[in-house]
């Protein structure tokens, strides 16, 4: 049986529809995540890095980084997102930054699949990016692939 309500809109709400995603999703689909306040202590934590940052991103991981390919592929940080890597630099994450863990989805990034699977952290107050305090000095890595 035909049911015209299935086509109308009596309340004028179509327009008021979300628009469609604009971004990856970095989770992947329906993954675990956990939503906690870093306990006491803090947490340390690796990031991955372009040439010349020194500012922490918003994600990290608890893996270590080995290279470039564990970035692009566990990691799944795909060129769009950063275009070159060349290190990795710890930082120290104090109590009482809220944070979300969970497995790193697969991204997709010009017809090449990048798996993820690996761990990673968002920082998830802008502002708390300010108080990541360095650990050491970083870390050069490189891709397996250019033998460097």
């Amino acid at each position: 049986m035909h049911n015209p309500a299935n086509w109308i809109d009596p309340f004028g709400l179509n327009p008021l529809r979300l628009p469609a995603p604009t971004s990856l999703d970095p989770w992947g689909n329906g993954a675990k995540l956990e939503s906690t306040v870093v306990p006491k202590g803090g947490v340390t934590v690796e990031m991955a890095m372009s040439p010349g940052q020194i500012k922490p991103g918003g994600w990290a991981t608890l893996d270590h980084i080995p290279n470039v390919d564990y970035v692009r592929n566990q990691l799944a940080v795909i060129p769009e997102f950063k275009p070159e890597i060349s290190h990795v630099q710890k930082f120290h994450v104090p109590e009482g930054i809220r944070i979300q863990t969970g497995p790193v989805g697969p991204q997709t990034s010009g017809g090449k699949i990048y798996s993820g699977g690996g761990t990673q952290i968002q920082i998830l107050n802008y502002e708390d990016r300010a108080k990541l305090k360095p650990i050491d000095e970083p870390r050069r890595i490189y891709s397996k692939k250019c033998g460097g």
